[in-house]
């Protein structure tokens, strides 16, 4: 299957079923008029692949890069990026796979399986027919049944292994382990409607407030900064897999107001949920 083949399946897939993310363990990016999202926060390596359209970049630091379709790029974490969507001119439709990778799973990986030739360091990729069949056959498998952790986990190791065969992976690589920022993300994100408590998060991770306030302050955040980061991430990657009502999007990741929820998603990536929703509803 080529890359209009897969494109054309998975927008299939966002319109047959507007209340569930198309493909277990992929997030899908999507519109059908530009998009222009500030201040997006990246705290796990992730790649992102452009089916159709194409992607600005723009980095902290300022640096700018275009991705085009049949391209993709790889963002190491604790990134933050300004992000420009393009739809494509002929089908009138932005559509890009983004894979969010945990950073234990990936230097286990290039400890244990990274090829030893040396590859370049572009952060910018090429989808190689074998990436593209194998985003085919996840699509395929997801499909079919319900993926489980450690089936998401071999895909993801999987396309690790094909991309390391075109491109050096080195970009994405993290410290040994998770971060404080990386390990309380993950936590928060197993419930976002909950009302935590810092208390409560301290407990759980077997750690005193003084000791995580101090931890999150070494790496430049805060509880209730990554909080609500871990709230506005998983709202934004709902409203783009998803035709939810914007309440449903604002409770399912715990804000009991509309209107909060909009306001502050407004202040962090520059546009409201329902502009958002309208680049996606031509």
């Amino acid at each position: 299957m080529d890359i209009s083949g897969l494109t054309e399946q998975l927008l299939s897939l966002i319109y047959q079923n507007k209340d569930t993310p198309p493909v277990q363990g992929l997030n899908l990016f999507h519109s059908q008029e530009d998009q222009n999202l500030r201040a997006v926060p990246i705290v796990h390596p992730s790649v992102i692949l452009v089916l159709s359209g194409s992607k600005q970049i723009t980095s902290e630091k300022g640096e700018t890069v275009l991705i085009s379709a049949g391209e993709g790029v790889l963002v190491p974490g604790n990134s933050q990026l300004t992000m420009v969507n393009f739809p494509d001119d002929v089908i009138d439709h932005y559509l890009a796979v983004a894979l969010t990778i945990q950073p234990n799973l990936l230097n286990r990986f290039l400890r244990d399986f990274h090829p030893e030739v040396e590859k370049p360091e572009s952060s910018v990729i090429g989808l190689t027919p074998e990436l593209v069949l194998h985003l085919n056959h996840w699509v395929q498998f997801s499909e079919l049944s319900e993926m489980s952790n450690a089936q998401i986990e071999l895909n993801i190791l999987s396309l690790l292994s094909i991309l390391a065969n075109h491109a050096s992976l080195s970009n994405l690589q993290t410290p040994q382990g998770l971060s404080w920022k990386q390990k309380l993300f993950n936590h928060l994100q197993s419930d976002l409607s909950k009302n935590w408590t810092l208390e409560e998060v301290c407990s759980d991770l077997g750690t005193s407030a003084s000791s995580l306030r101090r931890h999150l302050q070494n790496e430049g955040s805060g509880f209730r900064e990554l909080l609500e980061d871990a709230r506005l991430v998983s709202g934004l990657c709902t409203l783009q897999e998803t035709f939810w009502p914007i309440s449903q999007v604002a409770q399912s990741v715990g804000y009991q107001s509309q209107s909060r929820f909009s306001e502050r998603f407004k202040l962090r990536f520059g546009l409201s949920p329902s502009e958002l929703r309208k680049t996606r509803e031509r």
